[in-house]
């Protein structure tokens, strides 16, 4: 009789686990999968991010051919002076890809302040170059458009064409005057230039800069 006793509370134990065992759900049954492919996404995100900051089709429809554009990180000397916005970019073609890198500041001064201090440590081997001496700034072609609140620096193995990036920044943000420019073509000495009129005349061109002017 007390054997029966303890298999009956066996069997009344084991029904009772039956009853109170939970349920296991397959979370794919309850949750829609998504068919957002978040690899192609951030590429398109960056891809948008990178147009934003350099318009291809409106470098191409003045001439400046580019196949892609690549960003960089390297930290350079003019990141220091209070900046209030940068870009650095390798704008990518089959040969000569060309160095964009362009700083803005809050201010006249603050623009001053960092240009001067450039000129006082230029390039990885920080040379000191005088302001409108026409000295060797580096062994590649370079351009340097400087206004009262940015600066913007151009470096290339191969041929920079001043006009045409003139005309980008003019079309791309509607900047017209440059109160310094300066291009060197590559192993030759720098030139100093503004871009403004001349004696009354209303055809913009770049011209000289000479000490004289203010």
């Amino acid at each position: 009789m007390k054997n029966l006793l303890v298999i009956g509370a066996l069997v009344l134990l084991s029904v009772s686990c039956e009853d109170n065992k939970e349920e296991v759900i397959d979370l794919e049954q309850i949750i829609p999968k998504s068919e957002r492919n978040y690899d192609d996404t951030l590429k398109t995100e960056q891809t948008d991010t990178l147009t934003f900051l350099f318009d291809l089709d409106l470098a191409r429809s003045l001439g400046l051919e580019f196949s892609g554009i690549k960003p960089f990180d390297e930290p350079l000397f003019t990141d220091r002076f209070g900046v209030k916005g940068t870009v650095k970019l390798d704008l990518l073609r089959d040969e000569n890809n060309v160095r964009f890198c362009s700083w803005t500041f809050k201010d006249s001064l603050k623009t001053r302040n960092a240009f001067y201090n450039w000129l006082d440590c230029f390039g990885p081997n920080c040379k000191s170059l005088k302001y409108l001496q026409p000295g060797k700034f580096q062994k590649e072609s370079m351009l340097i458009f400087v206004n009262d609140t940015a600066i913007i620096y151009l470096s290339s193995s191969g041929n920079l064409k001043m006009e045409q990036w003139q005309a980008y920044f003019e079309k791309r943000t509607g900047v017209t005057n440059w109160d310094i420019v300066i291009r060197q073509k590559s192993m030759n000495k720098a030139e100093w230039l503004f871009y403004g009129t001349l004696n009354g005349s209303d055809k913009r061109q770049f011209l000289p800069l000479v000490k004289e002017r203010k």
